[in-house]
């Protein structure tokens, strides 16, 4: 059972989540709300809950609620006044229209509990034992409603990889110049990311001063696919996929423009398994399919040729032994989207990015520009 969101006032909430939880929790089991009594004022406090099972109490929370609940918003609620709450060995539970995922892990990593109406959910006791864990919607039913722009299309990812792989700080006028993007459009964008807590801002006139590369990289593979994205066609090679890999080598600069992505460049960063696909950005799939002697596969095909999405998938390229291959912040989200094992080699990707990050970002906007 998933619950619409559209319209919901805050008041609704607490209600709206008891109701979602009564549906998923055995029969047999109750989730009430719990009256009590501020020894400051006397007067009711709102929020507390419990869940009660044949055994009695399974565990009491106290609810805090919110129609938009962004990382940012988690940010600030983790380290608000609730925290004396939590050190006082009170349950704390986020209820919320919908949370990301990115919200989901700020509340996990604090030690909170949280429920949304299109039904991720996750309740966790520690005595008596209780634990509860269902997915729900990962993208956003109502972004509109929430002041969220959707993060996905060609100017976007030309942004975010541009934010990854140039540490910051920069202010909007040089992100626009830099990316070639509308100046207005950019602002939005980064006002959404800072809602989300991707990046942070300083100064009165929010020069981006911080980004967080494998946080916007997660992020920005809930709206992309490698198969998809991009332009792309599955073929097999008569030779096997390594021997095809050798050969494109041994044609060199006589093909068309090349760069490798997938399984056969992860490996070369962090081993997770032998490669079995491989994935080639060019220019002319005809040709280079012509050069390798590939054959057109709707199933069991071991390379796929792929157009860009946008020339971004092309900036800042690099050679690794010897091959032309994308750069790790596109080769990451390139391996997170893609099938089988590759979505684990995506995060070694991301792993391997943030211990070596002197080895890949560019220092500053300044070199970037030299």
């Amino acid at each position: 059972m998933t619950l619409t969101n559209e319209g919901i006032l805050p008041n609704d909430l607490v209600d709206r989540a008891i109701a979602f939880l009564s549906t998923v929790l055995p029969a047999d089991w109750k989730v009430e709300r719990q009256n009590r009594t501020s020894q400051q004022t006397g007067r009711a406090v709102d929020g507390f809950l419990n869940i009660i099972t044949p055994g009695g109490v399974a565990g009491s929370f106290y609810a805090q609620s919110g129609t938009s609940m962004s990382p940012r918003d988690v940010q600030q609620l983790v380290n608000g006044p609730t925290l004396a709450l939590q050190t006082q060995g009170t349950i704390l539970l986020a209820i919320a229209p919908w949370l990301s995922q990115t919200s989901q892990k700020l509340l996990t990593e604090a030690g909170w509990s949280y429920v949304d109406l299109t039904g991720n959910v996750r309740i966790s006791v520690g005595n008596p034992p209780l634990f509860v864990h269902l997915q729900g919607a990962k993208r956003d039913p109502a972004p509109k409603s929430r002041g969220t722009l959707r993060l996905g299309g060609a100017r976007t990812g030309r942004l975010l990889r541009f934010l990854c792989d140039v540490r910051p700080p920069y202010g909007v006028r040089e992100v626009a110049a830099a990316t070639g993007l509308n100046q207005g459009w950019v602002s939005e964008i980064l006002k959404t990311l800072y809602n989300q807590g991707l990046v942070d801002k300083s100064g009165p006139r929010g020069v981006i001063s911080a980004a967080d590369p494998p946080s916007i990289i997660r992020r920005w593979a809930e709206t992309y696919d490698l198969f998809r994205t991009n332009d792309s066609q599955s073929f097999i090679a008569p030779d096997g996929a390594r021997r095809c890999l050798e050969e494109l080598v041994e044609v060199g600069d006589a093909a068309p423009r090349w760069e490798l992505t997938g399984s056969f460049v992860a490996v070369t960063y962090s081993p997770v398994a032998a490669p079995g696909l491989l994935a080639i950005y060019t220019e002319d799939r005809p040709d280079l399919a012509r050069r390798l002697r590939l054959l057109p596969a709707d199933t069991g095909a071991d390379v796929v040729l792929l157009s860009p999405f946008d020339a971004v998938v092309r900036d800042r390229s690099t050679v690794r032994n010897g091959i032309p291959t994308v750069a790790p912040s596109q080769l990451a989200v390139d391996c997170l989207t893609g099938n089988g094992r590759m979505p684990a080699e995506g995060e070694a990707i991301l792993a391997w990015m943030t211990e070596h990050e002197t080895e890949w970002r560019i220092p500053s906007i300044r070199h970037h520009l030299q």
